[in-house]
């Protein structure tokens, strides 16, 4: 009665989200932005979402298979003193989870241009991301990942739950017992792909 208890509370709250926090998506652009990896390389999403008051991220990271498949995820809050630092925190979040797990030869993506130039370049990093950069720049050559930019309508997925965990509106194991509501979203964008 518990476990029913917390999922009924959880789905209406995946509800109230869905409501406030709609996922427009506009068929023809989801299909034209889609990355189709070859068979048998994965591919990681990452996205950082901010509170409108104060400093706290939502960090969030998805790992799929080459059919779009949810192998595994991670989410994350934490504090930022910058857009540009909590992006690019999303995306060591992501190369240490794919560390984690021993995987090497993945796409990394990101729906932040200004970050992943950063990571793939040797430009000038702002002083609040110069660890991360280096964290990422380290683990992405030794365990040959790639970074790309992708629009938010190709990283929704992601963009979607980093918003609503910015909300409290489910627990961090959501990845591992995911609600209704997200399978059926990761089920019509792995279609879309």
């Amino acid at each position: 009665i518990r476990q029913a208890s917390l999922l009924w509370r959880e789905s209406c709250s995946v509800a109230v989200v869905a409501d406030a926090f709609p996922v427009n998506v506009n068929l023809a652009d989801q299909v034209s932005t889609r990355w189709i990896p070859p068979h048998g390389l994965f591919k990681e999403n990452c996205d950082a979402s901010f509170a409108s008051k104060g400093k706290k991220t939502s960090l969030v990271v998805i790992l799929r298979d080459w059919k779009g498949q949810l192998i595994d995820g991670g989410v994350s809050t934490v504090h930022i003193s910058s857009v540009a630092q909590g992006e690019a925190r999303a995306i060591r979040l992501a190369c240490m989870f794919l560390q984690a797990l021993g995987l090497s030869h993945v796409k990394v993506e990101s729906d932040c241009n200004s970050v992943i130039d950063l990571c793939v370049s040797e430009l000038v990093s702002p002083w609040e991301c110069l660890a991360y950069l280096a964290d990422i720049r380290s683990m992405g050559q030794a365990s040959s990942y790639s970074f790309s930019w992708e629009p938010t309508i190709a990283n929704s997925v992601t963009h979607w739950l980093a918003s609503s965990r910015m909300h409290d509106v489910f627990t961090l194991d959501l990845i591992s017992n995911p609600l209704m509501y997200l399978r059926n979203f990761l089920v019509f964008d792995s279609f879309v792909a």
